[in-house]
């Protein structure tokens, strides 16, 4: 094997591993919803009884990938309230969990499709702010606050 394919390897094995990480870690937070669900509670948060506000759970959503994943626990254990003492409900939640991603999955896709072939650090991950920021105005805009 050359060098450019045991680096595509070790990039594809990453990814899969990375991709894994947060696939379980979803899988556990629907399945601790379903099972709320199941046993008559209300499946917007594990420990209704303790907030976090909204604003933490945006800036780690909006400073990288690793934080986002520790900022998923708390948008989906807690409840997160706005600064209006609202808390965001489940499609909220769904907004903001995959809102990191979809600027790099977008990005990607266009790059791919323009047949960009990386081989190198392309910073693609200064656009994972884009995604929360954007879910944010949306959410401010619907709850028509200032």
């Amino acid at each position: 094997m050359d060098d450019a394919s045991v680096v595509a390897a070790r990039i594809a094995a990453a990814a899969v591993v990375f991709g894994g990480l947060v696939g379980a870690g979803l899988l556990l937070i629907a399945a601790v919803l379903v099972s709320r669900r199941i046993r008559g509670l209300p499946a917007t948060e594990v420990y209704p009884d303790r907030s976090v506000p909204a604003p933490v759970v945006i800036v780690l959503l909006c400073l990288c990938v690793p934080f986002a994943l520790i900022a998923w626990f708390p948008a989906w254990l807690f409840r997160v309230q706005r600064s209006d003492g609202t808390s965001w409900s489940v499609p909220w939640k769904l907004a903001y969990t995959v809102s990191p991603l979809l600027p790099l999955v977008a990005v990607a896709v266009v790059l791919h499709g323009m047949g960009y072939r990386g081989g190198g650090q392309t910073f693609l991950s200064v656009l994972s702010p884009a995604g929360p920021l954007l879910v944010t105005i949306v959410d401010v805009v619907a709850h028509r606050r200032t």
